[in-house]
């Protein structure tokens, strides 16, 4: 089966909204996960299917030097995925990239495999990515954190399980006033 026609037939299976770019090679979605919602591209490139996300909120300024860190420590422990970021911009991109053999057939299945493992790289990485860019958290502390969550899967007594990181928390910005025009400003 063609490349372009596989990536298709899986986003129809998945029942994702997808679009297909004029140059034929690629195919854009929009994604919800477990740790929002992201743009995807996935690409046929000569032999290679590539699935891109771009993730979240831009990172604000003061923040990318942190974030960068956390990357740079994260992707000694990354196996199927990669994260990268792009600094000046201030996105985080979750990739993975799959060889094809000329000889085969490419199936939905192996569509889904290599998208399936970029966005569980992106949503394993989320909470540590949104603590250091948004909350202030330090690199080393954000990563420890998911490690000791996951080798501590079961909550504590009385705890009900919760999706989002407990250890990790971040600092939302002060509520605006209730009164736009307040003279005490």
């Amino acid at each position: 089966m063609d490349v372009i026609k596989a990536i298709t037939r899986y986003f129809e299976e998945a029942e994702i909204r997808y679009f297909p770019h004029e140059d034929e090679r690629e195919v854009h979605a929009v994604v919800c996960s477990s740790s929002g919602i992201h743009n995807v591209i996935v690409q046929q490139a000569d032999n290679l299917l590539r699935v891109v996300v771009l993730a979240g909120p831009r990172v604000p300024l003061k923040a990318r030097p942190a974030v960068a860190e956390l990357l740079a420590r994260a992707t000694l422990t990354m196996e199927m995925g990669r994260l990268s970021f792009d600094y000046d911009k201030g996105i985080l991109i979750s990739r993975s990239s799959y060889f094809l053999d000329e000889e085969k057939d490419i199936f939905p299945e192996t569509v889904e495999q290599i998208f399936t493992a970029t966005m569980a790289c992106l949503d394993y990485h989320y909470p540590a990515f949104m603590a250091v860019a948004f909350g202030g958290h330090p690199p080393a502390r954000a990563l420890k954190a998911l490690e000791s969550d996951e080798e501590n899967e079961e909550p504590p007594k009385g705890q009900e399980e919760s999706p989002i990181n407990p250890t990790i928390r971040i600092q939302l910005p002060p509520k605006p006033k209730d009164e736009p025009n307040d003279p005490d400003d």
